[in-house]
């Protein structure tokens, strides 16, 4: 027995490690208290969640969002612990840590790769972009979602190796569950496509029937999320800009995620749109046209495998990217939860 934990522990040293490493840089923030901006409506001021009214929690929307299994969490948490910062907290780090390990998981899966899995879990863990999302009790839909969006990656990776039906079912019961959790959610189907490109080495239509169903679903959830936004005046008409004023903000949104990825420097919880806007349009509609310039030469030069997570990390942020007007920021740190995979399998890379 204790040799087989050995050859576990060696097998997995940089897991373990990365771990450990999370639990030591979030040890403190276990005393935080809560922040006064979404933790009361959403959590200690919320009735529906310390009277663990489910009927409510089902079908109630809170801070713009229709997240019932995110609640359903928030009230078993408040059962259990009260009005208790601390736990609030930990019930978010317990979050963060295993979806790091379903991260090595996934890496190992798609790359065969130890090193790559290493580098990427520690990245995913430890990365100061990842504070706002586990150190936030509201965020924990953030880390919800997550959790069911990377058990769905991993059941349909099961799926294209035993070619067996029953996983690509457990698939979209993992996406229904990670959409209750946070509508982000719904972008899923078009990771699936990534999958499909990495593993296929090309990109082949007749794997498309197969995401039909995950598409319905997320329109389905994408309709309820925009009417719920829109109940709670989440929908921005002062940023209801131009489409190619969008088109060149998500430019340079991009361009930002992946320059505080490499320099996280001088983070914010608020990063508003920018004033100077010839600048930045320039930027923005520069950077977009890079990057389509890198996916056509990494794709004709067979590079599938970068150009999926590129598309992986694109579409985890394209809802995100402002195209429909909502909140006061451009980009935020606690966007990138999702999309940071991808950035940690380029750097791994």
């Amino acid at each position: 027995m204790l040799p087989s934990i050995k050859k576990l522990a060696a097998d997995h040293l940089f897991l373990i490690v990365a771990l450990l490493a999370t639990i030591i840089a979030y040890g403190n923030t276990l005393n935080f208290p809560h922040i006064s901006w979404d933790d009361p409506e959403m959590v200690f001021r919320n009735r529906d969640v310390i009277g663990f009214d489910m009927a409510a929690l089902f079908s109630s929307h809170y801070v713009g969002n229709f997240i019932p299994f995110t609640m359903l969490t928030h009230a078993i948490d408040w059962f259990l612990f009260g009005k208790s910062d601390m736990a609030h907290h930990l019930v978010n780090l317990l979050f963060h840590l295993t979806n790091g390990y379903l991260v090595y998981i996934l890496s190992l899966r798609l790359f065969k790769e130890k090193n790559i899995a290493s580098i990427s879990v520690i990245i995913f863990l430890l990365h100061p972009l990842q504070s706002e999302s586990v150190n936030w009790i509201s965020e924990l839909k953030n880390l919800g979602y997550t959790l069911f969006y990377l058990l769905g990656l991993l059941s349909y990776l099961k799926y294209k190796d035993r070619k067996d039906n029953k996983f690509l079912l457990y698939t979209g019961l993992y996406f229904i569950a990670s959409c209750l959790f946070k509508p982000s959610a719904v972008v899923f189907p078009l990771s699936l496509i990534c999958i499909d490109l990495f593993v296929n080495k090309k990109f082949d239509p007749k794997h498309l029937p197969n995401k039909l169903p995950f598409f319905i679903i997320s329109i389905i959830f994408g309709l309820v999320n925009l009417k719920t936004q829109a109940a709670d005046q989440f929908i921005n008409y002062s940023h209801d800009f131009p489409v190619y004023e969008r088109v060149t903000n998500a430019g340079f949104a991009l361009f930002k995620y992946l320059n505080l990825f490499i320099i996280p420097y001088n983070l914010s919880v608020i990063y508003p749109f920018p004033e100077k806007k010839m600048l930045f349009t320039i930027i923005g509609l520069a950077f977009l046209l890079l990057i389509f310039a890198v996916l056509y030469l990494l794709y004709k030069k067979q590079k599938t495998d970068l150009v999926a997570i590129i598309l992986f990390i694109l579409c985890n942020l394209i809802l995100v990217l402002q195209f429909i007007p909502f909140g006061e920021v451009l980009y935020a740190d606690r966007y990138m939860y999702v999309a940071i995979i991808g950035f940690a399998w380029l750097a791994a890379f």
